[in-house]
């Protein structure tokens, strides 16, 4: 009797896991680098710095490392107090992509199981999760220096 209640759940095991597929996929992206504008919009075409092309100004003056400091939270990814508005007619010292902006990760997964009906139908079973590993992916970060939403995720 023993014997046979385990032979049940083999064969129960069997049946369920026989013809049982796993599909998943995932995407990742590390961390990359951003390029920060000082925000001023130009004045009759010119800018703070003197140039004649119109637009947002380059660059900000650049104190220190802004990736160092911030919180990294959607109030405040980095440092904003690195950046200051550069001397007029001069151009600002901020490198291009100095601040690095949150990676993204995702993974998503699905089991299927078939079992054929009579008359060559089937029946599906279908159990699908979406960001398995729960985590947060942010956008970029704000990157128009001196404005109210600067270094702000949304």
């Amino acid at each position: 009797m023993r014997l046979r209640r385990q032979y049940r759940l083999i064969d129960a095991f069997e049946f369920i896991a026989d013809p049982l597929r796993l599909d998943g996929g995932g995407h990742a992206r590390g961390r990359f680098h951003e390029s920060h504008t000082s925000g001023r919009r130009c004045i009759r075409g010119t800018r703070r710095s003197g140039s004649l092309i119109g637009g947002l100004e380059p660059f900000p003056d650049q104190a220190c490392d802004p990736n160092q400091g911030g919180a990294q939270t959607a109030a405040q990814w980095f440092n904003t107090s690195c950046f200051t508005l550069q001397a007029q007619f001069t151009f600002g010292n901020a490198p291009r992509n100095s601040v690095l902006s949150p990676g993204y990760a995702d993974v998503d997964m699905s089991v299927q199981k078939d079992v054929p009906l009579a008359g060559g139908r089937h029946l599906q079973f279908r159990w699908e999760v979406f960001n398995l590993l729960n985590r947060v992916n942010f956008d970029v970060p704000n990157r128009i220096a001196f404005t109210p939403n600067f270094g702000r995720v949304f």
